[in-house]
């Protein structure tokens, strides 16, 4: 089974890849058409105006055979971008369908599966079809897996970085070496539950990420040094990770709790920062 979500997974790496390839090649082409077309017009516009100066038939009758002709090569030039274009268009689609449809189908039983699941529907939407607008929530989706221990998030994460680099210069740290009431494990290494909280100290965003709970609904809770609870938000899943604004909350040390079928797990403690 392991194999085989491996090779599932780099197929639609390589299907993006090619998407990818595909869109810089057409783009170059393109380019290239719309560069002929415009010394092709302005061509056009320097000979009429030099027709419209001229007192000699013969030499304005030379001039319209000249026109004649680059209209003519602008036309075909014209109709070979529209072509290209269109062709380009339509096996983007095509391809980009069968992407998205590979990637519903991926895994997402650990939390490296998800992670590479979510960022390739966000470079569906975005990157492989031209564009970097990512929305509000792809921004914070992105920030929420950047920050995350590669150890824990997988491949996904570096990508991610990559990609948010686009939106904002992010330095992300790599401290992967967690503070024992970071890491919660049973008895069975099978059954083993794991947390993280990234980055820690924060100035605003805080990700909790965890994997292998025994239950799919729960809550997190923070409290503040003094024991009232500042912020709760239910999760609804085994395997996954929430971002936490604390933009609004003071300065200082607040602790965090994890509640599954109404049995709380200790995860450790935040420092929030001016």
């Amino acid at each position: 089974n392991s194999n085989l979500s491996s090779i599932r997974f780099s197929k639609v790496e390589e299907n993006l890849k090619f998407a990818r390839e595909m869109s810089t090649s057409i783009a170059f082409t393109l380019n290239n058409l719309n560069h002929e077309l415009k010394i092709i017009g302005d061509s056009i516009i320097t000979l009429k105006q030099i027709m419209a100066g001229s007192l000699n038939p013969t030499y304005s009758q030379a001039i319209v055979l000249c026109i004649d002709s680059l209209m003519g090569h602008y036309t075909q030039y014209l109709q070979h971008a529209q072509s290209i274009r269109g062709c380009f268009d339509n096996n983007k689609l095509l391809n980009l369908q069968s992407v998205q449809s590979d990637n519903n189908t991926l895994p997402q039983t650990q939390i490296f599966e998800l992670n590479e699941k979510i960022v390739n529907d966000i470079i569906i939407s975005t990157i492989a079809i031209g564009t970097s607008d990512f929305t509000e929530y792809d921004k914070i989706t992105l920030f929420n897996i950047a920050s995350q221990c590669p150890l824990i998030g997988g491949p996904a994460v570096d990508l991610t970085r990559s990609l948010y680099a686009i939106i904002k210069d992010t330095i992300f740290t790599d401290d992967c070496i967690y503070e024992t009431d970071l890491l919660t494990k049973s008895s069975s290494k099978e059954n083993s539950v794991s947390f993280s909280l990234m980055p820690n100290p924060t100035r605003d965003l805080l990700t909790i990420t965890w994997d292998n709970l025994s239950e799919d609904f729960g809550h997190i809770e923070i409290f503040n040094s003094s024991g009232i609870q500042v912020l709760k938000r239910t999760i609804n899943q085994k395997n996954g990770f929430e971002v936490l604004d604390l933009s609004k909350l003071e300065s200082g040390l607040y602790y965090i709790n994890f509640v599954t079928n109404n049995t709380t797990k200790y995860i450790g403690k935040v420092v929030k920062l001016d």
